[in-house]
């Protein structure tokens, strides 16, 4: 699980359950900041690589 907060005139936070992600890309093409890049679906769903389906770009994440 992975939880990113940003704090400033608002508090927000992103938090990411792989266990509960069907790797449908919705949320990395809807990142108005690109900060979300999906990664290899299938080896990850297969079991052949330890990995989450996204990763985060902590530095362009608003």
């Amino acid at each position: 699980m992975v939880i990113l907060e940003r704090e400033g005139k608002q508090k927000r936070s992103l938090e990411h359950k792989n266990h509960k992600c069907l790797g449908c890309g919705i949320c990395a093409n809807i990142c108005p900041t690109s900060a979300l890049k999906l990664g290899p679906i299938l080896p990850v769903t297969r079991g052949l690589l330890k990995s989450d389906f996204i990763s985060i770009d902590q530095e362009k994440c608003c």
